[in-house]
This record gives C-alpha cells, sequence and structure tokens, in this order.
C-alpha cells in the first residue's frame, strides 16, 4: 500500500521567463510501506537546469548524509522538460521517520546553467558523473568523508562575477615582497569553482594516472594506500596541462592530455583546469583583506591554518586537517605548493585589470618558463603562507609541487 501527500517546492525566480522552474503544485510524495523507497515526483518548466532536492522535519534539514542514497532527476543538469521523478531509500537512521506527516516536506529546487549551486561533486571513477549540491550540509557522506580526499572530487563555487578586490599587499604586510606585491585592482565577470582540498594522492589514483608500478619522479612519500590522503605532489604543469599546449593560446579545458587535471576533465565532461594567479588569491581571501584569511596579519594562529616550517616535521600531510577559510577552502598556505595557470610576471607597474590571466604567449614576463606558485608548502617559513605571497618554479619541476582544481561555473 502508497500513501501518497503533496509538498511544497522552493522555485528559482527570475526577471526572465527562459527560467527553469518547479511547476507549482507539482511536487509530490509518495512512499511504499513494504519497501520504505521514497518516490518524489515534480514537473521542471521554462529551461533545462540543475534541480537538488532536500528533505524537511519540522522545518529543518534532515542532512545531506541522511539523503545518500538519491536516484533519477536529481542534483544533475536535466535537459529535458516535463514530468520527473527523484527516488531515495532513506537509510537506517531515518527509517523510524513517518515520511507522511505534516511536517515533513520535500524542497525541490531548479538552478539555472548560469547561476548553479555552491558546490559540485566530480565522480573520479569511469562512470564520468558529476552532481550539485546547494550548500555543505546536503554533501550526501559529509566533507570529513573520506571518499572526497580518495574518490571523489569536491569543488566550491566561488562568488567572483562583478566581484572587485584588491590584489597583493600593503607596505606594512611583513614578509611582502615589493615588484610581486603591488597592490592593484581585479574584477570578475564570472564565478567559478575550485577545489576545496588539494589534488590527493587517492584522487590521482582514481585518475589512472598513477600506480604502484609508474609512480611520478620525484615524489617524497611513497605512493601506497596509507598516503591516499595527502596531497598528491610530485607533478610539474608542463604534465597539468600536457606539455605541448602552453596558457593562455590553449583555451581551458581544450586539448588537454596530460596527467592530473586533463584526465579530471575527460572523467567529468567539465572544463576543470588550473586556477590562475588572480582566482586564486581571490578565493584564498575569501572577502579578507588581512594577511591570512582568518583577519590576523601575525602568525599567531598560523598553526591552526597551515602545515609549515615550524609545525609540520618536515613532511606533508592528510588535506583537510586545518581550518578551512570563509569559503570552505582548506589548506590554502602551506602542505604542497600549488600550481597556477599564470605564467609569471611582477606587479610593479599594475593597473586595475579584468580576470587577468598572467603574462601571455607562453613564457614569463623575462622571457623564462617560470609559472606563479601558492600557498606555500609544509617546509616554508611563515612569511611564505600569506594570501598576497608568491613563488615561482620552471613548468618543469615536480618536487614538491601540488595542484587544485578549477572549474568554470556554467555547464552546457
Amino acid at each position: 500500500m502508497k500513501s501518497i501527500l503533496m509538498l511544497s517546492a522552493a522555485v528559482m525566480s527570475g526577471v526572465a521567463a527562459a527560467l527553469p522552474v518547479i511547476k507549482d503544485g507539482s511536487v509530490t510524495f509518495s512512499q511504499d510501506a513494504a519497501t520504505g523507497r521514497v518516490t518524489i515526483g515534480y514537473t521542471l518548466e521554462g529551461d533545462p537546469g540543475v534541480v537538488t532536492l532536500d528533505v524537511l522535519t519540522n522545518g529543518v534539514s534532515i542532512g545531506g548524509e541522511n539523503l545518500r542514497r538519491l536516484g533519477g532527476d536529481v542534483n544533475r543538469k536535466i535537459d529535458t522538460l516535463g514530468a520527473k521523478t527523484i527516488s531515495w531509500i532513506p537509510d537506517q537512521a531515518v527509517n523510524g521517520f513517518k515520511l507522511t506527516d505534516a511536517d515533513v516536506k520535500a524542497v525541490v529546487t531548479a538552478w539555472p546553467t548560469n547561476n548553479l549551486p555552491d558546490y559540485l561533486v566530480v565522480d573520479l571513477s569511469l562512470s564520468g558523473k558529476y552532481y550539485f549540491y546547494p550548500n555543505e550540509g546536503q554533501l550526501p557522506h559529509g566533507v570529513t568523508s573520506h571518499i572526497y580526499r580518495k574518490n571523489q572530487l569536491v569543488m566550491r563555487k566561488i562568488p567572483a562575477a562583478g566581484k572587485t578586490f584588491r590584489m597583493g599587499s600593503p607596505v606594512s604586510e611583513a614578509g611582502r615582497v615589493a615588484d610581486d606585491e603591488k597592490p592593484h585592482y581585479v574584477s570578475f565577470t564570472n564565478d567559478f569553482y575550485l577545489g576545496i582540498f588539494e589534488l590527493t594522492k587517492g584522487q590521482a589514483r582514481s585518475l589512472l594516472f598513477l600506480t604502484a608500478e609508474s609512480r611520478t619522479p620525484g615524489m617524497v612519500l611513497p605512493y601506497t594506500p596509507e598516503y591516499d590522503e595527502y596531497p598528491c605532489e610530485g607533478i610539474d604543469y608542463a604534465n597539468l596541462r600536457g606539455a605541448q599546449f602552453s596558457w593562455p593560446k590553449t583555451p581551458r579545458g581544450v586539448g588537454n592530455t596530460g596527467m592530473a587535471i586533463p584526465h579530471a576533465r575527460q572523467v567529468s565532461k567539465l572544463c576543470i583546469d588550473l586556477p590562475t594567479d588572480a582566482e586564486w588569491e581571490f578565493a584564498c581571501r575569501a572577502g579578507v583583506s588581512a594577511a591570512r584569511y582568518d583577519g590576523t596579519d601575525d602568525d599567531s594562529t598560523l598553526d591552526d591554518l597551515a602545515w609549515y616550517s615550524a609545525n609540520s616535521g618536515g613532511t606533508m600531510h592528510p588535506v583537510g586537517l586545518k581550518k578551512p577559510n570563509a569559503w570552505g577552502l582548506y589548506d590554502m598556505y602551506g602542505n604542497a605548493r600549488e600550481w597556477t595557470l599564470s605564467w609569471y610576471e611582477r606587479y610593479d607597474e599594475c593597473s586595475h585589470q579584468v580576470e587577468p590571466i598572467g603574462w601571455v604567449g607562453g613564457k614569463d614576463q623575462d622571457g623564462g618558463d617560470t609559472c606563479v606558485t601558492r600557498g606555500g608548502a609544509f617546509d616554508s617559513e611563515a612569511v611564505e603562507c600569506r594570501s598576497a605571497a608568491r613563488g615561482v618554479k620552471s613548468w618543469t619541476v615536480s618536487a614538491g609541487m601540488g595542484a587544485r582544481a578549477w572549474c568554470e561555473a556554467v555547464i552546457p
């Protein structure tokens, strides 16, 4: 016997008619009394879009950890309009809920493809699937799950569209390098996603470019399962993008045939690459102008934020153990130095820029082969672990180098 209850729907509103919307009154909810399986129906109108689901009891979300076994037309882009179905097998923790009680509501939300939910999860297996979630609490396994450090890639939308920030550091900031950190304004026209963790060795293995028999040269730690949640250091810029494809001549996610990031692009069918120098700093700051994203200008709280020379013991550590910034990004300071997409240029003469890409032509400002690195590392001094601090490395250097994935915030 099945019981059916009409439930509420949340709709993304906008001035344009051509937006995805959940038809008013179309959300239905039913549960099979014998199996406990829940079926939620809805009708998508307007334009194709991403659809997400939340379930509330007494007005409070039951959380993504209780919505792990979802299937059907949810947490992804829905390409066709009309009647859709979501299936849900409640976990044991919520089996006791009387899902037909009046205080239980299903919230179905439609998102335009140019204004996507805050979290993107890329399955790094051969399935090639990716899923969207409106907030950290809706991630099915919780952000601390080992799954998100090994088998799946969690990315956070950075709200950059229409924003301007001051890049660089004031003359009073301790440790600043004048030519590299001259203050100047940078504006963005688009949002973007950034991996909440540095790319890990487990994720690299899921991407199939590392095996126990074929290790990347320069890797400091043995490639064994106990190190799966450590940053995948020992990778160079040339291999990340493909040595024959130089930025910015080759667009993001186009023609890449190297190892880590290109494989992620091929698996997910998304445009995944590296962040530019400016994107990295904007994301790291998370709206904070101080030297570090927790609002401090000294080293008093750095132990809470980073693995660096004073507390690392001379080695890297698993990702995600330190405090994240306001946008949920971990290890932006210390642990592994991170490549950016940008070729090196000095900021000794800089004016207001819009989405700067770094020096053009596949070379740095001096005609060399250095790219900008960010964040410092486990062996860095405290002054290197600042939001404005920049490093440079030859694009063929691999020792000690890690990466963080970037993705555009618009899907076709």
